[in-house]
């Protein structure tokens, strides 16, 4: 099973309504599935909606909190999930980058790395 982000419409407007209100930061999670995946598509998405996010976030004023969450559903071996891990990582990096997301101004919480369970 694998999951697309959704929720960006009208992000920007709602995130400039809740600095209104006192909020400094807002947290994003996206799951990537490993069991039968994840395919490039998939992580690609799920990097992409979180670059989004975090680029609105810091453009109306809130720190992003970016967590691209590995689900550890299933059989596979820890070195299959440092595997996904790496590969998610890299292309979060890589699009928060692509959508000038100042690195210094995100908090990235990432997924510990375990055997599937």
């Amino acid at each position: 099973d694998e999951s697309w982000c959704q929720g960006l419409d009208g992000l920007a407007s709602r995130s400039a309504a809740y600095y209104q209100q006192g909020a400094r930061f807002a947290k994003w999670r996206t799951v990537v599935s490993i069991p039968n995946g994840p395919s490039a598509l998939a992580v690609k998405e799920a990097a992409w909606g979180l670059a989004r996010y975090a680029a609105i976030s810091q453009d109306n004023g809130l720190v992003p909190i970016v967590e691209p969450e590995i689900l550890l559903d299933g059989e596979h071996g820890i070195d299959r999930t440092f595997e996904v891990a790496k590969k998610v990582w890299a292309e979060v990096f890589f699009y928060l980058a692509e959508n000038n997301v100042m690195f210094e101004g995100i908090l990235l919480k990432p997924s510990m790395v375990t055997p599937g369970a």
